[in-house]
């Protein structure tokens, strides 16, 4: 009985434990997750924006293509050919961030199915915990019952022991008793 106790006590310790953990969890697990969605609108903002700067560089590039067509002299044509290359390179440049943003947005999700995943994982366990501390608080207070029970009997076993006890004594009185009382009449006739 003080084993189941003992048992009682440490699963409820235990259960306190998970429960306190998988709270800090959840809560961890919120934050990363609403972190992960500011994460997400602040790529998806930059996207847009970005796709906004290509669309500029585009209509900046059609039109220096234009003048260059236009133009006469060799001089100023020339002096525009650096400029497209640096826009071309701005290109690159903001379609390798572009893809760079995509890649850690993507890992980002699959971070956030993981961690929904452990999330899970340690609520059924939470579940389960609680289900055997309820099994094991009801295996104890059988056991108190049947304590009391096993008590009871074996006071009133002892008390049947005591009348037999005494039965058997005032049986051999009785005898003694009778046995004077024929042993006087014998002496008296």
């Amino acid at each position: 009985m003080v084993d189941l106790r003992t048992q009682a006590e440490t699963a409820q310790i235990n259960l306190q434990q998970k429960e306190s953990s998988w709270f800090e969890m959840k809560d961890r697990y919120e934050q990363e997750v609403a972190d992960l969605k500011r994460r997400r609108e602040e790529v998806a903002h930059q996207n847009t924006v970005l796709h906004g700067q290509l669309e500029n560089l585009t209509h900046q590039i059609a039109a220096l293509q234009r003048d260059r067509t236009e133009l006469a002299s060799g001089d100023s044509a020339d002096a525009n050919i650096p400029n497209l290359d640096n826009l071309q390179e701005v290109i690159k440049y903001l379609r390798r961030e572009k893809e760079i943003v995509d890649v850690q947005y993507h890992l980002s999700v699959q971070e956030a199915k993981r961690l929904r995943q452990q999330f899970d994982f340690t609520q059924s366990q939470l579940d389960e915990t609680r289900l055997k501390l309820d099994q094991q608080r009801r295996a104890e207070a059988d056991s108190d019952r049947n304590a009391i029970s096993h008590n009871k009997l074996m006071a009133t076993l002892n008390e049947l022991n005591l009348f037999r006890e005494s039965s058997v004594t005032l049986r051999a009185e009785a005898k003694q008793a009778a046995q004077a009382l024929s042993d006087k009449a014998q002496q008296v006739e």
